[in-house]
């Protein structure tokens, strides 16, 4: 279950924002302001969500861990190179919250930073992001 936190911020919103809300609440079951600002953001995020591949980064329980999206693993790296992201950045991968190709940018420059290995499914990436790397063997 997800904790609500109260955010104290001041919002300023039109009046046409202020009407909008309004119109919505009474249509939509009697619900309160805060649900509907609450479902509007829901169904913005869900939409932005689907336009950008969104990267989960799992440890695989061999020291290493995976970068997936959508159930593809794009590349593993190393816990020594999990090592040199900054928490913030290491906890939103873990989580599942991260833009897949900023996670995927992260990684490899850590990986480059370490000097160690990272394993990379070229075919994935391809398919993720539409895109055709270049690679030279």
């Amino acid at each position: 279950m997800t904790a609500k936190t109260k955010i104290s911020r001041t919002y300023r919103l039109s009046q046409k924002t202020l009407d909008q809300i309004n119109w919505l609440s009474s249509r939509m079951g009697d619900l309160n302001a805060t649900d509907v600002i609450t479902a509007a953001v829901a169904e913005l995020y869900e939409h932005k969500r689907a336009e950008e591949p969104i990267a989960h980064l799992l440890p695989t329980g061999n020291g290493s861990y995976d970068l997936t999206v959508d159930g593809e693993t794009l590349i593993r790296i190393s816990e020594k190179t999990l090592k040199q992201l900054p928490d913030e950045v290491k906890d939103e991968m873990l989580a599942g919250l991260s833009e897949g190709g900023e996670a995927l940018t992260y990684l490899v420059l850590a990986a480059v930073k370490e000097e160690e290995p990272i394993w990379i499914n070229h075919e994935a990436i391809s398919r993720v992001f539409g895109i055709q790397p270049e690679v030279d063997y």
